[in-house]
């Protein structure tokens, strides 16, 4: 993967949400790759090591140019969240994510889910319910109000099920066909009607960008685009199999006594 000499870097174009607390990060050339920092400056030397990590990733399934190496960094893009008026739960988009999608654009984030998918099942397929339904001990994780209890592995892939359902009924002008919520075991099931949706996107939906508000959300709109949802369902999911292998290793060296945990990215 490594870069020829005298080959002029490749650059990735980022963009950074500002909140109280917290900097996510997200490289808008590589749908899905994206990390949290507690400030600017952490995010911007973290960057170069999550797009390294990411190009890996690609790499391990295939999925590589030879121009991948070397890279430089452009932060094109700098939201304070908190600054923005009428948006709830912080769901914006970014300059970026209004572009109208494509659909080999399309395409291509549905063949990285493929990997991301490919990813999760090989961490899981073997465990029996023993370690599937095995909660960690409450002090180990830092409880949000987005994910308020200890997940087991089976709890973690409940909710990716319910997120993926959640990214893509909030874009597209025809009604959500899908379960409008986790269903226990509807992983397989989800993931066949995300699919279905996002290939039957018009025209008109690859560029719109949608205002929603949630059941739960009292004022302000949450932000979507085609192109946010993709690279949601993405980052999302290799979020939590990384949380998996996390509980996993716990089995085997023990569980800290706190590891913040959070649902992934809200960026």
């Amino acid at each position: 993967m490594s870069g020829q000499a005298n080959v002029e870097p490749r650059v990735y174009r980022a963009g950074l949400a500002l909140r109280e607390g917290s900097v996510e990060a997200v490289v808008f050339d590589l749908p899905g790759c994206q990390c949290v920092a507690s400030d600017r400056e952490e995010a911007l030397n973290l960057l170069p090591v999550v797009i390294a990590e990411h190009l890996a990733w690609l790499d391990q399934h295939g999925d590589v140019t030879r121009d991948a190496f070397p890279f430089q960094l452009d932060v094109v893009e700098e939201v304070e969240v908190d600054a923005l008026t009428d948006i709830a739960d912080g769901e914006f988009c970014f300059d970026d994510d209004r572009r109208p999608t494509t659909r080999e654009e399309v395409e291509t984030a549905l063949r990285h889910m493929s990997y991301a998918r490919a990813d999760l099942l090989a961490a899981v397929r073997h465990l029996p319910d023993l370690v599937l339904d095995w909660v960690p001990p409450t002090g180990a994780v830092e409880v949000d109000r987005w994910a308020p209890a200890v997940r087991s592995v089976r709890g973690i892939l409940d909710h990716i099920a319910g997120a993926d359902g959640y990214y893509v009924r909030n874009v597209g002008s025809a009604p959500w066909a899908g379960p409008a919520g986790p269903q226990p075991g509807g992983l397989f099931e989800m993931r066949e009607r995300v699919v279905q949706r996002l290939r039957t996107l018009s025209e008109a939906d690859l560029a719109a960008e949608y205002r929603k508000r949630q059941p739960w959300q009292a004022a302000g709109f949450e932000h979507w685009t085609a192109r946010k949802a993709l690279r949601r369902i993405i980052s999302h999911e290799r979020f939590h199999t990384r949380e998996i292998e996390q509980r996993l290793a716990w089995l085997l060296i023990g569980a800290p006594k706190l590891a913040r945990v959070a649902t992934g990215s809200r960026a």
